[in-house]
């Protein structure tokens, strides 16, 4: 399914409430019972024809996207009717929160990473000393 560049963000507000049942219920009957393979690992963007960039969601597995910046994103219907099931479930507000958190997690533990090797480096510095004398 495509979305133009704000289509997406409009649908993600529809599955947040009652309004969005209809769209729901479209999407999950485009679905099949079992499992398809993914579609092509290059896809062009039905506007400027240049390949799409293929993103995972940074918080729903299994979320996939294909992006282009000046247009819009496809999506596939199982990557779809996952992202909607995850916003029926936490609210879209529950889920940009969830978001921010792990995004700061992320940021957290990238500090604790510099801080480690800052100290090792420390460390090591001061063991070439010692040999030294």
């Amino acid at each position: 399914m495509w979305f133009d560049s704000s289509e997406l963000e409009r649908a993600s507000a529809a599955a947040d409430g009652a309004a969005g049942a209809d769209l729901r219920d479209a999407v999950r009957a485009l679905v099949p019972s079992r499992s398809l393979p993914s579609g092509p690992a290059i896809v062009a963007c039905p506007f400027c024809e240049a390949a799409l960039i293929r993103r995972n969601h940074p918080t729903v597995p299994g979320v996939v996207a294909y992006v282009c910046s000046m247009h819009g994103a496809w999506l596939e219907r199982t990557s779809l009717v996952k992202l909607i099931e995850d916003i029926e479930a936490m609210g879209l507000e529950g889920v940009r929160a969830r978001d921010d958190r792990r995004a700061a997690r992320r940021v957290e533990s990238e500090k604790a990473a510099e801080r480690d090797l800052q100290r090792m480096a420390m460390l090591r510095a001061r063991h070439m000393w010692t040999w030294l004398l």
